[in-house]
């Protein structure tokens, strides 16, 4: 991504990064011709709009590390559950305080820290691997096993893909959440191995 100016507003980085996005996504359709390839593009830009959206109802707009999580991201499943947790965070509280504002943007600070980043990325990628949530995939196999029992035919494996995305998006949600309103609590309890 290009340089941009230090007077740019969240709002102008992000009209540009959808823009980018969405050309991206018709290029994507028109190449490969696969729709479905080039709407999961285009849920970023969709994330980032309500993200935005969020961002300007409560007068967030300064914030340097929202800035840089959207000019630093990457188009894929992880930063689109990323912004849309952060977007969801927003939105569920009516108003900020000052505490909440600080929380929030230490919690943005440690969404940019490279290791935290990672541990976050390699959860969602267990999660929708099957690795993280065992419970997830025993009820997964009890609807597969009835499905065949009934039916003749388990469950189709994009319907399983599906179940463990919603998941992981769900899960990352719960990680993020506390990240960013008891970012300290959060460092505490990585550090100890005990964030569940």
């Amino acid at each position: 991504m290009e340089d941009t100016s230090p007077h740019e507003t969240l709002s102008d980085i992000i009209e540009r990064r959808i823009k980018e996005v969405d050309q991206e996504a018709i290029k994507y359709i028109k190449m490969f011709n696969d729709f479905y390839g080039g709407m999961k593009i285009h849920e970023y830009a969709l994330t980032l709009k309500e993200l935005r959206k969020q961002v300007e109802k409560k007068a967030l707009e300064d914030l340097p590390e929202i800035k840089e999580l959207v000019k630093n991201s990457e188009v894929d499943e992880y930063y689109i559950d990323v912004f849309y947790a952060i977007g969801e965070y927003l939105r569920r509280r009516l108003y900020l305080t000052d505490d909440d504002k600080t929380k929030l943007k230490e919690g943005l600070k440690l969404l940019l820290n490279e290791c935290v980043n990672y541990d976050l990325r390699k959860l969602d990628w267990d999660t929708r691997m099957g690795k993280t949530l065992p419970e997830v995939e025993h009820h997964i196999d009890q609807i597969n096993n009835y499905l065949k029992d009934i039916a003749g035919e388990g469950l189709n494996p994009s319907i399983k893909s599906d179940i463990r995305e919603d998941v992981a998006r769900k899960y990352l949600f719960r990680y993020i959440n506390c990240l960013l309103s008891n970012p300290e609590g959060y460092m505490q309890h990585l550090k100890s191995g005990d964030l569940e």
